[in-house]
């Protein structure tokens, strides 16, 4: 039988520091292990469990767009002090937490933030 215990993903950035400002700066990842000083700068992020790698690579970066999705059960706390602190953070079409309008019973409500890579 083959077990999981947790899945770990690289995202690219163009510059590092976007994403550093994004995970660690607004939704309190840490750095568990660091190359940030490196030719090809990228760390390693933890939080709650989850982990997840950074890497500048601005080639890549152009070409991929990730979709991310967080779970919590304190979306309307995420996005007061998103809104708050980082509200260049959020997307656009961002105001407001949008309630789930039935399409999945596991999803209740979700913001959206600025996939700027």
């Amino acid at each position: 039988m083959m077990t999981f215990t947790k899945l770990q993903f690289t995202v690219f950035y163009a510059d590092i520091k976007v994403g550093l400002e994004l995970f660690c700066d607004c939704l309190g990842f840490l750095i568990t292990y660091d190359e940030l000083n490196s030719e090809n700068a990228f760390c390693v992020l933890e939080k709650d469990g989850l982990s997840l790698i950074l890497q500048q690579n601005k080639e890549i970066a152009d070409l991929d767009r990730p979709q991310l999705r967080l779970h919590t059960e304190n979306i309307e706390e995420v996005y007061k002090h998103v809104s708050k602190n980082f509200p260049q953070l959020l997307h656009p079409n961002s105001n407001k937490v949008v309630k789930n309008r039935g399409v999945r019973k596991n999803l209740h409500s979700w913001i959206l933030l600025k996939p700027v890579l």
